[in-house]
């Protein structure tokens, strides 16, 4: 077997006493996969990945090894006519492909390190050919998936993204919409929103960043996007709330609608196109807004799947007795010029409830619900709103005064 290693994805002695018993090389991979790729000099010209947890089976180990001495090509799993699994990568091709892909954390970022797998398949298919199997023995033993872990649901929201190229790209008009994040200290999830947008579908969109007096590496990381021209930097030196940034960046936003997109957010690769096709459809709306996926922050940073979170339709009673969390929510840029952008001078400075006040002044101009959801929002343990959620009574006398019912 000395054609082939393996390289398993965090701590697991067992797992790792198994494959070592069958399989001479294996390495465990307790952080990036991607920097071990990179430092690791090994003489292996195939490699495979799997999850500390999951066993490859004894069949499965002589079927990659055959697979080995019979082709220089990698190999994937053919399922519905489509590669499925990459099981066995040819170490030569990967290691070109690492060396011809920037390296910025925001074109390898991830949110679940089991999907490395399926992100290099994906990335190296435009250097090399791979081989398509359509039978293959069980490959591996999952005897320690946790029961929270809904795996299907995770591949088929998030592998339609992977599979999507990232490209850098200019806007030589006026961009249809303005995608707005505002960011304080979210650097370690901002990289996969704005994967998220490099693989949209649609070109058709400018994104505004308002770093709002991030103190961790927030900074360091968007100055590698002020070389993209479509990307626009705006850096706070203070922390001015959130509703402060949204108006920055409604002050020198290009496109005809404004949607918002959380640092710790992310979107589905055809959200945009399928909201432009809304959006000509219906001319006559201000507003526009719809349901999103929900997923669960553990205390480890994993995420757990929790199912579409259904939007009703939205009314100023609704707003001021249930306060539900819109996303994704998508602005006329005119209409919010008109409302003179978001309220700042609200006893919270707009630091908190600014997407409410914004909402309740919204329900009364033209509103429109869509059925697709194209918004993925991750509910964070320790994120601002939850931990100031307590004030929500104050705000809801503040709101009486706000719009009248």
């Amino acid at each position: 077997m000395n054609n082939l290693c393996c390289f398993i994805i965090g701590q697991n002695e067992l797992a790792l006493c198994v494959t070592k018993k069958r399989l001479k090389a294996a390495y465990v991979i307790t952080g990036d996969l991607l920097h071990d790729l990179r430092s690791l000099v090994f003489q292996h010209p195939f490699f495979f990945v799997f999850q500390a947890g999951d066993e490859p089976s004894t069949a499965f180990l002589r079927q990659v090894v055959a697979w080995g001495k019979a082709t220089k090509q990698g190999v994937a799993i053919k399922k519905a006519g489509e590669a499925f699994w990459p099981y066995l990568f040819p170490t030569a091709e990967i290691r070109k492909l690492l060396s011809s892909h920037p390296r910025s954390k925001i074109h390898w970022a991830l949110p679940f390190e089991y999907l490395r797998g399926y992100d290099l398949y994906y990335r190296s298919t435009t250097l090399t050919t791979w081989r398509l199997e359509d039978k293959l023995c069980p490959p591996v033993n999952y005897f320690s998936q946790p029961g929270w872990r809904r795996r299907r649901e995770e591949e088929s929201y998030l592998l339609p993204l992977l599979a999507r190229p990232l490209h850098n790209f200019t806007n030589k008009q006026r961009p249809f919409f303005s995608v707005v994040i505002a960011v304080y200290n979210d650097g370690q999830y901002l990289p996969w929103a704005l994967r998220s947008l490099l693989a949209q579908t649609s070109r058709d969109f400018e994104v505004i960043i308002v770093n709002d007096g991030s103190t961790d590496d927030t900074s360091e990381l968007l100055a590698q996007l002020k070389q993209y021209c479509w990307c626009k930097v705006i850096e706070n030196k203070d922390n001015l709330g959130k509703a402060a940034c949204l108006n920055q960046a409604l002050k020198q936003a290009q496109g005809a609608w404004l949607i918002e997109l959380d640092a710790d957010d992310w979107l589905a690769p055809d959200a945009l196109s399928n909201l432009a096709g809304v959006v000509h459809k219906n001319a006559d709306v201000d507003f526009i807004y719809g349901s999103h996926h929900k997923w669960q922050e553990r205390y480890n940073n994993e995420l757990v799947y929790l199912g579409p979170s259904l939007t009703k339709k939205i009314s100023c009673s609704l707003l001021h007795e249930e306060a539900p969390v819109i996303a994704p929510r998508l602005y006329s840029i005119p209409m919010l010029r008109r409302l003179r952008g978001w309220i700042v001078d609200d006893p919270w400075q707009g630091r908190l409830f600014e997407d409410l006040n914004m909402l309740m002044r919204c329900s009364l101009k033209q509103t429109l619900y869509i059925e697709q959801v194209l918004y993925h929002r991750r509910l964070r343990r320790l994120s601002f709103s939850q931990q100031q959620s307590n004030k929500f009574v104050a705000w809801r006398e503040y709101a009486k005064f706000l719009v009248k019912f």
